[in-house]
């Protein structure tokens, strides 16, 4: 799939489901291109975010999360997620993210995050100390614009990786996603031109949908 359906993707959920962003204060980052570390999303136990390995200027864009239904999970239902990069400056144009969901109630792992199967080898999961990360993957991309890099090196203006994640089970209480995003410039040097943002949002559980029952005497009665 093109690069510019991937941002087309984040910019309809935005238009008609729910949107969390947050602008916390970027740092000057260097992309990790291959696969960045494991517990580095600013969740309860991980090493930090990505301003831990990077630092630098600030940068005037900011990352979100959209999806298509009300902002809230249905416990064991899977729906898909959207991280996204908005960033203005015509110079960023490759790009980097990981992402985890905890239960508040004891910051264990929520649910299950799974690639979107349109990503194919650009996203991928690693599980560090019983937490899954879910983040871009690339092939080592040499040079701009290759098909099968995840950092979708070349693209400006913005990025959005969907994702699959399935609720934990109904009682699980509030979860939060945890976010560390990069936008860098593309020369694979640690430069001050790259930026890296970061947000924390909390998602509460929502009631099952109800299922009523029927049985082959109630529909012979409906249509007698």
């Amino acid at each position: 799939m093109r690069a510019t359906t991937l941002v087309f993707l984040g910019i309809l959920c935005m238009l008609l489901g729910s949107i969390i962003f947050a602008t916390s204060r970027p740092k000057d980052a260097t992309a990790d291109s291959t696969a960045p570390p494991s517990g580095y999303t600013g969740a309860p136990g991980d090493a930090g975010t990505c301003v831990t390995c990077h630092t630098g200027a600030s940068g005037t864009g900011f990352v979100y999360l959209a999806t298509t239904r009300p902002w809230g999970y249905v416990p064991g239902v899977a729906e898909t997620l959207d991280v996204g990069i908005a960033e203005p400056s015509a110079t960023q144009n490759r790009w980097g993210f990981e992402v985890t969901i905890l239960k508040d109630s004891d910051k264990s792992m929520a649910g299950t995050l799974t690639p979107i199967p349109v990503l194919g080898v650009r996203v991928g999961t690693a599980v560090s100390g019983g937490t899954t990360y879910l983040a871009h993957r690339s092939n080592g991309a040499t040079a701009p614009l290759d098909p099968n890099d995840g950092t979708f090196w070349g693209q400006t203006g913005g990025i959005a990786w969907p994702f699959l994640w399935t609720g934990p089970p109904h009682g699980s209480g509030d979860v939060t996603i945890y976010v560390s995003t990069v936008a860098a410039n593309g020369d694979q040097l640690a430069t001050g031109a790259d930026n890296t943002y970061t947000t924390t949002q909390s998602m509460p559980e929502m009631a099952p949908t109800p299922v009523s029952t029927t049985t082959w005497g109630k529909i012979k009665k409906q249509y007698h």
